[in-house]
């Protein structure tokens, strides 16, 4: 993953569009870091990978957490709090006019 002139929001959704979330977690912004920079190399391994037939195989890729921390300095912390979902109650079909 490469970025120039990126901010927070931007890595962001960068990290979105590559992996979906951390996992099945959602990744937020707490840093309070306002700033613009670049990312040259982030590469991590899948967060979600399929089950290969060969099992050496595996990627050499650090985690997501690895990377960050070690190419960016940025560190993921597991924490609680309120996420923001959409509850469907019920579905129909549309009714003839």
């Amino acid at each position: 993953m490469r970025a120039r002139a990126t901010n927070m929001s931007g890595l962001l959704n960068l990290l979105r569009n590559n992996s979906g979330e951390a996992g099945d977690r959602p990744i937020i912004d707490r840093t309070g870091f306002t700033g613009h920079f670049d990312v040259d190399d982030l590469t991590f391994a899948p967060l979600t990978a399929a089950p290969s037939a060969d099992p050496t195989s595996a990627s050499d890729a650090p985690s997501l957490a690895t990377a960050l921390e070690e190419s960016l300095g940025i560190k993921l912390v597991a924490t609680k709090g309120p996420v923001e979902v959409v509850v469907i109650d019920s579905i129909d079909h549309p009714s003839d006019n």
